[in-house]
């Protein structure tokens, strides 16, 4: 059971929304087959996709379990601060072609990643506690 605290709109919702997409995701990708109860692939969306990528970033800041573990890990800042710049990289290669909702997710979710990592970075508390 995941129980957040002081988490954000946007990466609580990444994390209850994709955990499990993404979880079933890997497993089919890697042709793993076990007790996790995997639905047929949803069509893939630009908000989506965005979920996906702000999801990997909670995990390797240690605020997200790990969709093929389950289990949370120690943050991994090289990571977290590369899938921020992928992020930073889809807003700056997309801007002026997104909806309202994708520019205002994308940019919200990028703003609160940045505040996480400097959080994490300095010790702060976990967002979301499993």
């Amino acid at each position: 059971m995941t129980v957040f605290r002081n988490a954000s709109p946007v990466l609580s919702e990444v994390s209850v929304s994709s955990s499990a997409t993404v979880r079933c995701t890997m497993r089919r990708a890697y042709g793993l087959s076990g007790p996790i109860s995997c639905r047929a692939p949803l069509s893939l969306t630009f908000t989506a996709f965005v979920f996906s990528l702000m999801h990997t970033t909670a995990v390797h800041l240690g605020d997200a379990a790990d969709p093929n573990t389950g289990q949370v890990s120690p943050p991994n800042l090289d990571g977290a601060r590369q899938m921020i710049d992928i992020l930073g990289l889809l807003e700056e290669k997309t801007r002026g072609n997104l909806t309202a909702e994708e520019r205002q997710l994308l940019e919200q979710g990028l703003y609160e990643l940045r505040l996480r990592f400097v959080e994490v970075q300095t010790g702060g508390p976990r967002i979301i506690v499993p």
